[in-house]
């Protein structure tokens, strides 16, 4: 990881860090399937590698996108993901 981008991650997870010590915090992601590589990278250490105590995260995405296979397959791995259909409760 080059040395900008763990400045940025450590700005992040300090930033959150910090919004968590109020209470659970919700971190919401819209069109996830346009997910760049460093934004992967940002939510990999924050959800996978070093997970923040209180930081819960939804994320939506288009399952009509060519992009869903990845998604599926890419992120269903993740440990405590969850997928929810539209309409289901």
């Amino acid at each position: 990881m080059e040395a900008e981008q763990f400045r940025t991650l450590a700005a992040i997870r300090d930033f959150l860090g910090v919004l968590v010590e109020g209470g659970g915090v919700v971190l919401v992601i819209d069109d996830l399937h346009w997910v760049d590589s460093s934004t992967e990278a940002v939510l990999g250490d924050l959800l996978v590698r070093r997970p923040i105590d209180g930081l819960t995260v939804v994320a939506t995405y288009r399952d009509t996108e060519p992009t869903s296979l990845w998604m599926r397959t890419r992120w269903s791995i993740w440990e405590g993901w969850t997928r929810h259909e539209p309409g289901s409760t």
